[in-house]
Formats: structure tokens, sequence, C-alpha cells
């Protein structure tokens, strides 16, 4: 039978998500399953929420890396629970040595607990902290999650925060984000793939706003002549989305082919989220633009405050812009290899315990 005490313990701890927050939990065990770590990706607050459980009483490590091997550029958070109270320090290893604290703590504690040998830790840290020297950015693509810990003894706090060597430890090919990502401006993330055997961009929009935002494309810029564009939003609780064709810098009509297709959508703590997919070539040659894998223009605007009304029109952007790209057709890799992944989406703290109730039930 399987104890329920971690099973327990990582419900009791773990932090419940934003109201109306969508983010995917994944799950990963290492070691025998004595090292298991649940995360998401908040992508609106753009920030890594990760919650450890580990079949020890000592002090856990956690990090990214862009490379392994002999610990060099390692971005790790080592914590723990010692005498009643949980802690955390950010380090960036350069070596197999003991490492520093790091001069910006950018790994934050949220909670931290020991029960029946088992040690939880709750914590985050924004996707990119702005610490080139010290911290590594988690990028999509392959990068190294890094795990390790120490069966019995804590960080020495009197010792200038000194640490026994790991018990166990380990550097895994690892896929945080599994779509191509553009950083516009800091009001504005784009993030793509491009399906090859449907011919299909999925899309994804991040954008600072509660009011319409809009995303596309164009062969030239100048007099909003020809620019492929989709203009959505989230209203209340629903989204919306339009596919227009510029001809001048006054409000276009709807394309008779509406081709830019809705998936998802979420606003909260002042951001906008809008998922949506069309194809590469719609066919539509009067009213879309191929998307081409050679330089072409991204168009994106938005306004502040104020959605698409129901009679279709909009107010003015706020801001606007254009830039010359070359979209990537290509997925970020994703490794092999198994590491006991998976993935759910838990809409509350009692989504988390379903799931991990239903697992003790099960494997019991």
């Amino acid at each position: 039978m399987k104890v329920f005490g971690p099973v327990v313990l990582l419900v009791a701890t773990f932090f419940s998500p934003s109201k109306g927050d969508k983010s995917m939990y994944k799950m990963e065990s290492y070691d025998n399953e004595n090292y298991k770590v649940m995360w998401k990706y908040d992508m609106l607050k753009d920030e890594f929420l990760f919650n450890v459980t580990v079949n020890a009483t000592g002090w856990v490590g956690f990090g990214v890396s862009e490379k392994k091997g002999n610990m060099m550029g390692y971005d790790v958070m080592v914590g723990g629970f010692s005498n009643n109270s949980g802690y955390a320090k950010d380090y960036f290893t350069t070596g197999k040595m003991m490492p520093m604290p790091d001069k910006v703590q950018n790994y934050m504690m949220m909670s931290a607990s020991e029960m029946n040998g088992y040690t939880n830790l709750v914590f985050y840290r924004k996707r990119d902290t702005g610490d080139a020297e010290q911290d590594v950015v988690i990028k999509p693509g392959m990068m190294y999650l890094i795990w390790a810990y120490h069966k019995m003894y804590d960080v020495n706090m009197t010792a200038n925060g000194t640490f026994m060597a790991h018990t166990a430890k380990g550097a895994v090919a690892y896929t945080f984000i599994d779509y191509n990502m553009m950083k516009i401006n800091d009001n504005y993330r784009l993030y793509w793939k491009y399906d090859q055997s449907m011919d299909m961009f999925y899309f994804k929009i991040v954008v600072k706003t509660t009011g319409w935002v809009a995303f596309g494309f164009a062969n030239m810029v100048g007099g909003m002549n020809g620019y492929d564009v989709m203009v959505g939003g989230v209203n209340g609780d629903k989204g919306y989305i339009g596919d227009y064709m510029t001809k001048t810098t006054s409000q276009p009509p709807k394309d008779e082919s509406q081709d830019f297709v809705l998936m998802d959508q979420e606003e909260r703590d002042g951001y906008t989220m809008l998922s949506f997919k069309r194809k590469r070539d719609t066919g539509d040659a009067a009213g879309d633009i191929v998307i081409k894998n050679t330089e072409m223009y991204l168009i994106w605007a938005f306004r502040t405050t104020d959605d698409v009304m129901n009679d279709g029109s909009f107010q003015q952007h706020s801001q606007r812009g254009s830039m010359k790209v070359v979209m990537d057709f290509t997925t970020p890799d994703i490794p092999t290899e198994k590491s006991g992944s998976t993935a759910m989406y838990v809409p509350s703290l009692f989504g988390v315990l379903a799931v991990l109730f239903l697992n003790y039930v099960i494997g019991a």
C-alpha cells in the first residue's frame, strides 16, 4: 500500500492557483520516486511555480541549466525545513565546490514543511529574473532540470550557510516551454508553434491590457495597407476574435472568410491571453497573407482598456508597432528520455486533492 503521509503533505502545502488560472501542471519523479516535483508555467505572469517533495529530512536542491557536467552554470535553489521553519537560498554554481548565495535572491519561498520523513518546499521564480550574471533564463526548447538532496543533514546556518555533499543528484534533459517565444516589448509576448502535418500555426499572445489586442502579418508596412490581422480579446468570461485585412488607416471590415480561430482565452491580473490558430496558407488570396519562413513584418497593437463593441467597432490602439521577422517553423526540442512525466489541468486546490487521492486509491 502506498504511504499516505507524503500525499497529505503535498496536498496540504500546495499553492492554490489564482482565480481563472488555466496553467497546466506537470509532475515528475526521480531517484525511484524519492524526489518528486510538481510545476507549472504561469504564462500571464511569466513565472514558474514549483512544489518539490523529497523522501529526506535534509537539504533539498532544485534548479535549471543550459548545460550539464561539472556543476558549471547551474542556477539552483537549496532549501529545507529546520527548527520549525523553512529556509531557501538562490545559488549559481561555478564548479564542483560549495557555491555562494547569489547577490540577488530570485527563488522565492512560499511554504515549507516536514512530515513522516518527507520534506516539501513550494517556491516560485520569474522565467527571466533580469540577473544575467547569476541566473539562467528559462527558454523554449531543451534545457536541464537539476535535482539533488541530502538524506539527513540540513544547511548549517551557523557556519556561513555551508552544507554537506548530496546523497543523490541528477541533471535531466528537459523542456519547460514547448513553444517558440518572442518578447516584443515589456507589454507584449508572442508564443507559437507550427504543425507541418496540418500546415497549421498555433499562436498564443500575452498582452498587458484588458482591452482588445491585435496580431498579424504584412509583406510591407506603411499606411496600414495590406495588413492581415486578428483583433480579439476577453469580455467578461468570453473570448472573441475577428479576422481582418486592412486597406487604409481606417477601421477595416471583417474578412468574408474568418481564418483566425480562437482556441482559448484568459484575462487575469491586468493581462489578456489569447490562444488561436490559422493555416499557414488559408487559400484566401483576397483576405489573407501566406506565412513564409522568409522575412516578413509582424504587426501588433492593443487598446489599454476598451474591448471591441457589440456592433463590431473598436477604438484606436493605445500602442502599436511592426517588426521584421523570420518565423521559425521548427518546434523546440523535447527530450525523448522518460522521467515519469504527467500533465494535467488543476483548477483549484481541490483538484490537486482529487487527483492525488485517486492516485492513492488506485495504487493502494
